[in-house]
């Protein structure tokens, strides 16, 4: 008797019971039918488990086994706000009492356990909204932003003793360009401004950034846009609320290196970060200190497609997963996408990743993927994480133009 592990993802209808037995004429019996090793047995029933008899001659003994799963059984869908659907009504918020316009005008979103939060690419605008309900809260006080080809463009969240900053960058193109990133400690506080920092050689950054750490000791990481022959990344480390304006620049190689990206580096470990977004498929990473050599570049087209964009690394009952936003039907649609990793690094899991258990959940549509919704040209799409102390667990996703949604992991 006991308890037995299976993968999230496994058929519990169906799972194939192995055993061995001795004495070796020993017979195994389920509601009085004798049963084979390798039978097919039904453990569905996580809370009462199997009863099985064991008969060697006059002897008779009983084992309860159950079977529960690893991983997430289902993503329910808490909210949606729907810009085209086809088999609910659109209820993209109302411009005229949420002062939030069309939903090609986003391409970010961050979430903590209260409030989602959603810039406006060229604003200065910061929608906030209720991360239980979906409503509309307030927008952000935009008091002395400017500057930037866009003046609010990207969002993250750093952690502050249990509350949360929220940092907004605009978006700076080229050389003298100045990028801003500002800072909320509140919902009624005024921004400050965290970083200004003179852009020295031909880069884009802001279109999307990266925040690690806490806001007493963390870092900001923004990966050019730029198609250049090898990719470089700005790194600006936090101390205590402070963030050094003097950033590090590190390359990443040739990823992309095609055209212009919208992408991330996303951290695994300590010693391995993934990089992904639009124009090419994902690229691993081992790191040193501030040397990051590429150890894989994906070329699977069948099984994965671009843009890929904000990839968490989470685990949930026991499972890891890579969670991330893609794009769908040309842009028109997109999703949010769970993939189990199963290795014992960064660079198996991707490597050995077997795609047939992928979850994946429509933004256009609550039911209904590959929606024609807003094409944004941008290739544009964001998603974030929220795990409580005791692991209830929940993404929002966003696809320009399309859709905004909140999911639940059980």
């Amino acid at each position: 008797g006991g308890t037995a592990k299976l993968k999230g993802s496994a058929n519990l209808s169906v799972v194939a019971f192995n055993y061995t037995v001795s004495p070796a004429n020993t017979k195994v019996l389920v509601d009085g039918q004798e049963i084979a090793s390798g039978a097919i047995v039904d453990f569905s029933d996580k809370v009462n488990g199997v009863t099985f008899t064991l008969k060697c001659e006059d002897v008779e003994e009983t084992a309860n086994v159950k079977v529960v799963t690893t991983g997430f059984s289902s993503i329910e869908r808490v909210w949606g706000k729907y810009v085209k659907p086809v088999t609910v009504d659109a209820n993209w918020y109302d411009l005229e009492t949420t002062g939030i316009g069309g939903a090609a005008n986003y391409r970010n979103v961050a979430m903590d356990a209260k409030y989602v939060y959603l810039p406006k690419a060229g604003g200065p605008e910061v929608a906030v909204i209720d991360a239980m309900t979906g409503d509309f809260v307030k927008m952000l006080d935009v008091t002395g932003i400017d500057g930037g080809t866009h003046k609010t463009s990207s969002v993250q969240l750093a952690d502050n003793n249990g509350s949360s900053v929220v940092l907004v960058a605009n978006l700076a193109m080229n050389a003298n360009a100045h990028l801003k990133v500002y800072a909320w400690t509140g919902l009624d506080a005024a921004p400050a401004v965290a970083l200004d920092y003179t852009i020295t050689e031909a880069f884009r950054f802001g279109d999307k950034f990266q925040f690690e750490g806490t806001w007493a000791e963390g870092r900001l990481i923004f990966v050019s846009y730029n198609g250049n022959a090898d990719r470089s990344a700005a790194i600006f480390n936090v101390k205590n609320g402070v963030v050094n304006a003097e950033p590090t620049f590190v390359k990443i190689g040739t990823v992309a290196k095609s055209g212009n990206s919208i992408c991330g580096l996303y951290k695994y470990s300590d010693t391995e970060y993934l990089w992904a977004g639009s124009g090419d498929l994902f690229a691993t990473y081992s790191v040193s200190g501030d040397t990051f050599t590429q150890n894989y570049q994906c070329v699977d087209g069948a099984n994965f497609s671009q843009p890929m964009h904000d990839v968490h690394f989470i685990t949930y009952n026991e499972q890891k997963y890579a969670v991330y936003a893609r794009l769908l039907n040309s842009y028109c649609d997109g999703a949010v996408r769970f993939m189990e990793l199963n290795g014992d690094s960064l660079l198996s899991s991707m490597q050995n990743a077997d795609v047939t258990t992928d979850k994946q959940v429509a933004l256009g549509d609550p039911t209904e993927p590959f929606v024609t919704a807003d094409k944004n040209a941008n290739g544009c799409g964001a998603c974030d994480v929220y795990q409580a102390a005791d692991g209830t667990t929940y993404v929002v996703g966003f696809v320009t133009g399309a859709g905004l949604s909140m999911f639940q992991l059980k």
